[in-house]
């Protein structure tokens, strides 16, 4: 995976736990910034923010792993 010099199961392994993390920090902080960082060639371009556990900000091509946060975080 590129640019990581650690092993891709260990990557993975700290994604998932990242985003099982996701819904938890959306309910205990009061803003939460969401960054899709996937296309090395490209700058990190914001797709989901929280104020107060509610989505106030939403990229219209949402990447799947911030369309199934959204949907764990909405009442």
């Amino acid at each position: 995976m590129g640019g990581h010099s650690s092993p891709e199961a260990d990557i993975r392994a700290i994604f998932a736990a990242s985003m099982a993390n996701l819904p938890r920090a959306v309910a205990v902080f009061s803003r939460v910034e969401c960054f899709d960082n996937s296309r090395s060639s490209a700058d990190p371009i914001r797709v989901l923010a929280f104020d107060r556990g509610s989505i106030i900000y939403r990229t219209d091509l949402l990447p799947v792993w911030a369309a199934a946060l959204a949907a764990s975080c909405t009442p």
